[in-house]
């Protein structure tokens, strides 16, 4: 039933009220003058509210008043209890708001009937109201802890249910975050429309994958997370593996098939954290290195947490190391193996820190892949390395080459002819002269897109050595289509050269390749007379390595050109 405020300064008549309520099993509420009426209207929010007029202090059109300023008690039905029917009265008393007006005496049966009509029309009123209040709490529910394109729980509520969970799990809890890389069949970043579509197909297969909806959530753009309770370790490899297959199948979405790239990193609770925060973290840092790895996935380990703190090192001073001039390019001279002649330098990157010291690349490059770093240090790279070779064609050296590492990021940016270009201009340095060194890996990842690029370079007269060739998976038809100069000879053949069967028959094999396909061969690694004995032996083109000369700095390499040219 509902609850009901008397405000009557007359005893009689306000215990008389309150007996007939209470038989009507309301809940009832009495103050003998106004300003302790309005006190309690304030306090106990009434369904309504029986008000006398005439009242010392405070009387009843002061009570309507201050009630109606107020937005918490504005809305509450009142009816006036008055000795007066006067109707100027009654027209004072309902232009302040009143909702009905009882004149004293009056039978129960009026008094009932004025109250269950004003609280039915009351009802009547805030229902709707009422509705809509709940349905805006749910949309806004829905914002602060749904994904809009997935419907799947954002990470506000994705890490308030992993909390829970491990609060109450009894065994292990594997945490699973999820990063999406993929580009349009064209090699061109996804746009947003697109990527909002992507996500959502990939949310159907993990919703069927792991059906249980609290434990999957989209946290940002391109990050999912999962969570599942396990008995093992090897179960959360399982269920990565399961998953990675699922996700990574072709997408088609607007006629466009999209090839997703799922990397997976991975943590257990309460072994890698007792709390969703220290979790989440560590599976983060396992995500990190996720995409290095064959599987696809990693599990958080102290390794991982250094590779953390190392990646962060790094970020944080890579900047600085590009403003301080902290980079520093090597060269180690290649050379051809029937004359002994220097045709070229391939050019290696360290970094001297002022105080950790010497970096070599395999410190701080993978770090620096994974950003736009790698960007400005290929840049750098490029106009410091063609800077030092214009010098050596004023040596006399007008048809030595120079070799540059290229990342595959710096692959996938469209504008690399243009920095390349740049860069040869600058400098004077002639474009024809130039080679790029581009892994199997890299051609891989960026299988469908680049041709355009390759022709694009080669029209400059760019020179393309496939790196670290026999460690990936070109076919035959495959660097057929690609316009390339130079095969060159991963230093783990050329190191067990002599005590491995089959590293000598992949050489000796990737020395035909080469000549079928009308290019050259160049052996990377060579420490020994042994080694550059049996490459000039089976018809490789060049070589490099400590045997013949180690890395040089500029300097060095320009004296060794004037005073030795053939090593």
């Amino acid at each position: 039933m509902a609850k009901i405020l008397v405000i009557e300064d007359d005893l009689t008549i306000r215990t008389a009220l309150l007996k007939m309520l209470g038989a009507e099993n309301h809940e009832t509420l009495a103050a003998a003058e106004g300003k302790r009426g309005l006190d309690l209207a304030q306090e106990c929010s009434p369904d309504l509210i029986l008000c006398d007029i005439m009242m010392p202090g405070c009387d009843g059109y002061e009570v309507l008043t201050q009630l109606q300023r107020n937005p918490a008690t504005a809305g509450i039905p009142f009816i006036f209890l008055t000795a007066k029917a006067d109707r100027q009265d009654i027209r004072q008393g309902m232009a302040l708001g009143a909702d009905d007006y009882l004149t004293k005496p009056f039978t129960r049966q009026e008094l009932m009937e004025a109250i269950a009509i004003r609280l039915s029309k009351h009802a009547s009123i805030k229902e709707p109201y009422i509705q809509e209040m709940k349905q805006a709490i749910d949309r806004l529910n829905q914002i602060a802890y749904r994904d809009p394109a997935t419907q799947l729980a954002n990470r506000i509520l994705f890490h308030h249910r992993l909390q829970e969970h491990l609060k109450h799990a009894s065994g292990l809890v594997a945490l699973l975050l999820l990063k999406l890389n993929a580009t349009m069949p064209d090699g061109t970043p996804l746009d947003g429309a697109t990527t909002e579509s992507l996500a959502a197909a990939l949310a159907e297969r993990l919703t069927e994958a792991v059906p249980q909806d609290e434990a999957i959530a989209r946290l940002n753009s391109n990050t999912f997370g999962v969570f599942q309770s396990i008995a093992h370790r090897r179960d959360a490899a399982t269920l990565a593996q399961s998953l990675l297959h699922d996700l990574n199948e072709p997408c088609l979405l607007d006629n466009d098939t999209l090839q997703p790239k799922i990397s997976i990193g991975i943590a257990l609770g309460p072994d890698n954290g007792a709390t969703a925060s220290e979790v989440i973290d560590h599976a983060r840092m396992a995500l990190q290195t996720a995409h290095r790895q064959s599987s696809g996935y990693q599990f958080y380990s102290l390794e991982v947490d250094a590779w953390s703190s190392q990646r962060t090192w790094v970020l944080q001073h890579l900047e600085k190391a590009l403003e301080r001039d902290e980079l520093q390019l090597l060269y180690q001279p290649q050379v051809n193996l029937i004359s002994g002649r220097i045709i070229g330098a391939e050019a290696l990157l360290r970094w001297h820190h002022p105080d950790v010291g010497l970096l070599h690349p395999a410190q701080f490059l993978a770090v620096a892949e994974e950003t736009d770093w790698i960007v400005k240090i290929g840049e750098w790279v490029f106009n410091t390395g063609c800077r030092h070779a214009a010098q050596w064609q004023e040596l006399g050296r007008p048809g030595m080459k120079l070799s540059v590492n290229l990342s595959a990021r710096q692959f996938r940016k469209v504008n690399l002819p243009q920095a390349i270009a740049h860069a040869t201009a600058l400098t004077g340095f002639s474009p024809q002269l130039l080679v790029l060194d581009i892994t199997e890996a890299t051609l891989l990842e960026n299988r469908g897109t680049e041709g355009k690029t390759l022709q694009q370079l080669k029209q400059l007269g760019v020179q393309m050595a496939l790196d670290d060739f026999g460690t990936g998976y070109s076919s035959l038809h495959h660097l057929k289509q690609l316009p390339l100069d130079c095969l060159k000879i991963d230093r783990t053949f050329v190191a067990n050269l002599l005590e491995d069967e089959d590293a000598l028959s992949i050489t000796k094999a990737i020395v035909a390749i080469a000549q079928s396909l009308q290019t050259r061969a160049i052996a990377e690694g060579v420490e020994t007379d042994a080694q550059l004995n049996l490459l000039r032996q089976i018809g490789c083109y060049a070589a490099q390595g400590n045997r013949l000369s180690p890395p040089l700095s500029a300097i060095d390499l320009q004296q060794l050109l004037k005073t030795n040219p053939r090593l």
